[in-house]
């Protein structure tokens, strides 16, 4: 009778521990789908490598959860129990605390959303197309077609501009740009590029050098989509001129800014 009555209880704590198993599989299932859904952009294009790592993290906790079950239900001696918890904080002390800032920033930009894939951005300073967010760093190919690795914790703290989206939410109709027919494009679609950057011409005839500017402008209309735009803000040694280049394209600004700008100052040579 002894023996039976130890056998049903063994048979239980099997039929229990199958039922954690299933509780714990089907839970990490779907919080890996609501992680998946939630961070999914807009655009539809995921960021494989975040997903990826939070997968890793969700199906680590499953398993703890499901080593302390099993500890549990069969009702182990506390030493084992004491182990299991001591290889868990050396495998957590031995985690380098550099990739711990960095997943947690990289979580902070995926919640937050600053830039996406594909955005042209300004990261203190540094400008280029993100072309990768990973669980460590950002990487952007950079104006002069050279790529940038940025840890994500140094991202924080950082400025950060985002070319693509300052145009979707322009709608000032006050705007320094005389081009209206262009305006009524942008905002009819749903991200355009507003590039800017400042170039200082010599003294010399202000119509003279809106003239050259000009020239250099529609012959790159076509190119970008739009006719760039420039505007006067100072003059002391040199004559400072502020250009806005609007495109519906990263990449266009990538690829011909830097020839934009060569021909203007041909123009002054």
């Amino acid at each position: 009778m002894q023996g039976l009555d130890s056998i049903t209880v063994e048979a239980i704590k099997i039929v229990v521990l199958v039922l954690v198993i299933i509780l714990i599989y089907l839970l990490q299932r779907i919080l890996q789908l609501l992680v998946s859904r939630a961070i999914k952009r807009k655009r539809g294009i995921y960021l494989e490598d975040v997903i990826n790592g939070i997968r890793v993290i969700i199906r680590l906790g499953a398993g703890i959860v499901l080593l302390l079950a099993i500890i549990n239900i069969y009702g182990l001696p506390p030493q084992i129990s004491l182990m299991v918890a001591t290889i868990i904080g050396a495998v957590i002390s031995f985690s380098s605390i550099q990739a711990i800032q960095n997943f947690v920033a990289g979580l902070f930009i995926l919640v937050t959303r600053p830039f996406g894939i594909a955005d042209l951005v300004s990261i203190n300073g540094v400008e280029g197309i993100v072309s990768e967010i990973s669980l460590n760093y950002t990487k952007l190919r950079t104006l002069d077609r050279t790529y940038r690795f940025i840890p994500n914790k140094n991202i924080i703290n950082a400025i950060i501009i985002n070319y693509n989206r300052e145009m979707e939410k322009k709608k000032d109709p006050s705007s320094r740009l005389t081009n209206i027919n262009s305006l009524k494009d942008i905002f009819s679609r749903n991200e355009v590029v507003r590039y800017s950057f400042q170039w200082g011409a010599p003294l010399g005839s202000l119509d003279d050098a809106k003239q050259k500017m000009n020239i250099v402008c529609k012959k790159y209309e076509p190119i970008f989509g739009f006719l760039p735009e420039f505007f006067l803000f100072s003059i002391s040694h040199r004559m400072e001129f502020k250009f806005i280049v609007l495109t519906d394209s990263a990449e266009k600004i990538l690829q011909y800014v830097h020839d934009f700008l060569d021909e203007i100052v041909i123009q002054f040579h």
